[in-house]
């Protein structure tokens, strides 16, 4: 009997070890396959779901960004901010807007932010100005307010620089952080955050083993890029969905609000607040933020309403439309719509030269704690 039972078990071990090595034999070959046929560019994951649902930098993270040839590596602190630690003693500048804030593709030493670092420390070396870097892939002002809402006490700024950029105001609409208040057209309230399975794909993002497969595991990349593209359509035809029969007014005067809430905010804590565009607003073929109109409605009404409601703006598109002789193609990374170091550099550039004077007549900070 016990012979019988001990041959079965022996089968039954025999017959398991092979499904597993074929399985992983099937695996590496499948692996070896991409890498000669269709090698995908090996990107790991910096995101986590805030506790009102939207995407966020992971805190205290690295990751591996690639793009055809070009690779960085990123690193966010402890404040869901991109670069190192905050230092102490320093009157910090904090900088918010989308994946070209962030710095999409450059090294941290390449970006915009980093830049106006540069030369904030050149022109007020006795100032101990502190640039830092809030942008985030994907966000909207909506984002960024809420961030700011979120971290803002914590990051302890002195001065905000929004960059506006092209999908900003439809991002607002989409991600519905926000609702116009019905009490009052001009203010808006937080909704409530829908989490649903959100925990699950919260904890692979935070695991290691998770993180290092994207980075290395071509298979694991390209079964990410898949679902990524099927989740995007239905997230697409959703928003088309939901967009149909649109009230582009209501639409803009909600972003208004937004921006009314966050320079309220600014001062309830001292802080200055600045808001410029991005730059790629000049450009009429620029293929980013043209879906719908709520963006160029609410862009054309720009100078009036920031004039009318007291915040420092300034459009730096028709500077860098001229540097770049019309065409985005210039300062953009090829293949992506993204500034490259160029197009970064230029930013930071025309951004200082209308900063700068206004930083002049602000009276000299003093360092914070």
């Amino acid at each position: 009997m016990k012979t019988a039972i001990s041959g079965r078990l022996k089968q039954w071990l025999f017959r398991a070890s092979a499904i597993f090595i074929s399985m992983v034999a099937a695996l590496v070959l499948c692996e070896l396959l991409i890498r000669l046929v269709a090698p995908q560019d090996l990107t790991g994951t910096w995101f986590e779901k805030s506790a009102r649902g939207n995407d966020i930098n992971r805190a205290n993270w690295t990751a591996r960004h690639q793009f055809k040839d070009r690779v960085v590596y990123y690193r966010i602190n402890d404040l869901h901010l991109r670069g190192g630690p905050i230092r102490s003693g320093t009157n910090r500048f904090l900088c918010v807007g989308d994946s070209f804030t962030f710095g999409w593709l450059l090294e941290e030493t390449n970006t915009s932010v980093h830049t106006l670092d540069e030369f904030a420390a050149r022109d007020f070396p006795g100032w101990t100005l502190d640039f830092l870097n809030g942008g985030q892939g994907g966000a909207g002002t909506a984002d960024s307010v809420a961030f700011i809402e979120d971290f803002g006490p914590q990051i302890r700024p002195r001065a905000i620089l929004v960059f506006l950029n092209n999908d900003d105001t439809l991002r607002s609409v989409q991600h519905e952080l926000f609702k116009l208040d019905p009490a009052n057209p001009n203010a808006v309230v937080a909704t409530k955050p829908s989490l649903i399975a959100l925990g699950l794909r919260n904890r692979m993002r935070a695991s290691p083993a998770y993180q290092w497969t994207l980075e290395h595991v071509q298979l694991v990349q390209l079964v990410r890029m898949a679902c990524q593209r099927k989740i995007g359509r239905a997230n697409l035809q959703r928003a088309a969905a939901n967009h149909a029969g649109v009230d582009v007014a209501a639409d803009v005067q909600l972003e208004k609000a937004i921006f009314l809430r966050l320079r309220d905010w600014c001062v309830a804590h001292d802080c200055q607040l600045f808001v410029v565009t991005a730059g790629f607003n000049a450009f009429p073929d620029f293929p980013l933020g043209r879906t719908g109109n709520v963006n160029k409605v609410f862009l054309d009404a720009a100078p009036k309403f920031f004039s009318e409601n007291g915040i420092n703006f300034h459009d730096i598109g028709p500077d860098l439309f001229a540097s770049a002789h019309g065409d985005f193609r210039q300062i953009t990374i090829p293949g992506d719509f993204h500034p490259d170091e160029r197009g970064a550099k230029l930013v930071a550039d025309f951004t200082w030269a209308w900063l700068k004077p206004q930083l002049r007549e602000m009276p000299e900070p003093q360092k914070n704690q």
